[in-house]
């Protein structure tokens, strides 16, 4: 397990028979099922995440197939994205099925964590050859740069951490549930069935980033209505064209309509382009998506076109 840290001071992880041992002794054992618990003393996992039941009522629902699409098409990624021997992480794993099937068609170095204890048992029970072990997301028992591909389904997200572990050239696959999604399941499970709820995965409620954006700390004694914070407020005449893009999703795309109309009153020449389901700087921290290619070339094509 070459990829992992020590939860308690960062040190490498040897395996030594069944137990996980750091520089400074500190030590983790294995399961007999074969996964390890990498959370803090404090928290053992038993009662974090997804009790058994639903644990075996998920295995249950994906062992029949009805997601194998989406597990090949992540399959397909990593393959593309990733060399042999290479290491590939499971953000999430629940108990496993993705990891899995992408494990038993690929030559990767697979591991996958999970909040509860419960998925992450039944995820080490599948015998696939990956390695699973308990862990926070906020704080991933990884190396930094360590991970040469990962993937992140129906989870919440963490940029900071993600940013961390992938080495310089890793990518990260991502799927978010639509507004639709499972809509025709709750159809038959609620009396009254409801959209899903599509907001900003980098910056949205529920984000790490989401409180220090909204307190705003940074503006210090300012107004919010300074035109040195927010350009809403200044006076844009004279300025160069202007692009502005902004994803459908995005925590301020109001803001960027704003800032588009009143570039357009001061009399500047602006284009705002909205990029449909997209979350704030998706072609940065995305940017294998077509929609991440879309917008960059769409940057090179507004440059090339103003600056000649």
């Amino acid at each position: 397990m070459n990829i992992l840290k020590c939860p308690v001071c960062a040190g490498a992880l040897e395996l030594h028979e069944k137990i996980l041992r750091c520089e400074n002794n500190h030590c983790f054992d294995m399961a007999k099922e074969g996964y390890v618990n990498l959370l803090s003393a404090r928290k053992s996992g038993d009662n974090t995440g997804d009790n058994k039941d639903m644990a075996k009522s998920r295995r249950d629902f994906l062992n029949k197939g009805y997601y194998q699409p989406l597990a090949q098409a992540v399959c397909d990624c990593i393959q593309h994205y990733s060399d042999d021997g290479g290491s590939v992480l499971d953000i999430c794993c629940g108990e496993g099925y993705y990891t899995a099937y992408c494990a038993e068609r690929l030559q990767r170095d697979f591991y996958g964590f999970d909040l509860s204890k419960n998925m992450v048992r039944l995820a080490a029970k599948r015998n696939c050859g990956a390695r699973f072990f308990v862990a926070n997301i906020a704080s991933i028992p990884v190396r930094d740069g360590a991970v040469q591909a990962a993937f992140h389904l129906f989870a919440p997200f963490h940029a900071p951490e993600f940013r961390r572990i992938l080495s310089d050239n890793g990518v990260i696959m991502t799927a978010i549930p639509g507004r639709n999604h499972p809509f025709g399941l709750k159809q038959v499970l609620y009396d009254a069935p409801y959209y899903n709820d599509e907001k900003d995965v980098i910056l949205g409620k529920g984000t790490p980033l989401n409180i220090p954006v909204k307190d705003a700390k940074y503006k210090g004694k300012l107004s919010r209505k300074d035109p040195r914070l927010s350009p809403i407020y200044a006076d844009l005449s004279g300025l160069p064209p202007m692009l502005i893009q902004a994803g459908g999703n995005e925590l301020f795309l109001t803001e960027s309509v704003r800032l588009a109309e009143k570039a357009a009153a001061d009399g500047t020449t602006v284009t705002l382009t909205v990029y449909p389901g997209m979350s704030h700087d998706f072609a940065l921290l995305l940017p294998e998506m077509q929609d991440s290619i879309d917008s960059l070339k769409e940057i090179a094509d507004f440059a090339n076109r103003y600056m000649k």
